[in-house]
C-alpha cells in the first residue's frame, strides 16, 4: 500500500517516472512504449520526455534486436547497494515484536551455518510460561519446525548429507524425510509439536529474498499446551502475514 503524502509535496513528473519503472515485472521485462502508454493512460509526448530522460540516465535502455525498452543495468548496481545495506535481523525486528504481541509466544529466525539451524534474531514472549530462545543457539535441521522449513528447500545432495549426520536421532527412512519436506514445500509452511523438545511446539514459514530464494525461516515456538487445534490455525495465518513482510522488505516480489 502506498504511504499517503500532502499533495503539495508530490512532483507528478517524478511519479509518472516512477509508474513507468514500475511497469516493468519478471513476467513482462521488456515493454514499448505504446504498451506502456496503454497501461499507465499518459499522453504519448508526455511519456517520451520521460523515457528519453530515464534511458539518458541508463534507469532504462533499449534491446537492440528489437527497440522494446527494459531496465538498465545501473538497476543491478543500486539493488547492490541496497542489499549491502540490509541486515534481515534488524530489518525484521519491528515485524517480529509485533507478531510476538500478537501471539503471545516467543519469535525466532533461524538461518542455515554448518549443517545446523542457528537462531540469528529472537523476541521472547512477554508470559510468565513460555520457551525462550537464545541468540546463537543450534538446532538439527531435521527435527522441529523452524529447521524443517529451511531443509525443505534445500538441494536433494545436501538434504542427504544432513540426513546421514541426523539419521541416528531421526529414527525414519530418507523416504520419509522426502515426503515430510515435499509436504512442508507444497503447504508453505512447517509445523512440529513436541518434535524436538516433548514440551514445546513450533509453526514456521519461509522468508524469501529478492532472488526469490530462501535465506531464513521465521518461526513462533512455545509450550505444546498452547498450541492447540484451535490457536494452530490463527497462528499459521499471523506468522504467514509476517514471513511475507519480511520478505517483501527483503525485496521479495512474487
Amino acid at each position: 500500500m502506498k504511504k499517503e503524502y500532502d499533495s503539495k509535496y508530490v512532483i507528478k513528473s517524478l511519479q509518472k517516472a516512477l509508474d513507468i519503472v514500475e511497469s516493468f515485472t519478471v513476467e513482462n521485462p521488456e515493454l514499448t512504449l505504446t504498451d506502456l502508454q496503454r497501461m499507465l493512460d499518459l499522453d504519448k509526448t508526455n511519456i517520451y520526455r520521460i523515457i528519453v530522460n530515464l534511458e539518458e540516465r541508463g534507469i532504462l535502455q533499449r534491446n537492440p534486436k528489437n527497440g522494446k525498452l527494459r531496465l538498465g543495468s545501473i538497476m543491478l548496481y543500486y539493488a547492490r547497494i541496497c542489499m549491502s545495506g540490509m541486515d534481515i535481523d534488524a530489518l525484521a525486528l519491528p515485524y517480529m515484536n509485533k507478531l510476538a504481541q500478537v501471539t503471545g509466544e516467543t519469535v525466532i529466525i533461524n538461518a542455515i551455518q554448518a549443517d545446523s539451524g542457528i537462531c540469528i534474531a529472537r523476541v521472547n514472549s512477554s508470559n510468565p510460561v513460555k520457551i525462550t530462545a537464545d541468540l546463537g543457539n543450534r538446532v538439527p535441521l531435521l527435527r522441529g519446525a523452524s529447521s524443517k522449513i529451511l531443509a525443505a528447500y534445500l538441494p536433494k545432495e545436501y538434504l542427504r548429507r544432513v540426513y546421514e549426520q541426523e539419521k541416528e536421532e531421526l529414527k525414519v527412512s530418507y523416504d520419509e524425510i522426502l515426503r515430510q519436506m515435499k509436504e512442508i514445500r507444497t503447504n508453505g509452511y512447517a509445523v512440529s509439536l513436541a518434535e524436538l523438545d516433548p514440551q514445546t511446539a513450533g509453526v514456521s514459514f519461509p522468508i524469501f529474498d529478492m532472488n526469490n530464494e530462501v535465506i531464513a525461516g521465521l518461526s513462533i515456538i512455545g509450550p505444546l499446551y498452547r498450541f492447540t487445534e484451535e490457536n494452530i490455525p490463527e497462528f499459521i495465518q499471523e506468522v504467514r502475514v509476517c514471513a511475507m513482510e519480511i520478505s517483501r522488505a527483503m525485496g521479495y516480489r512474487k
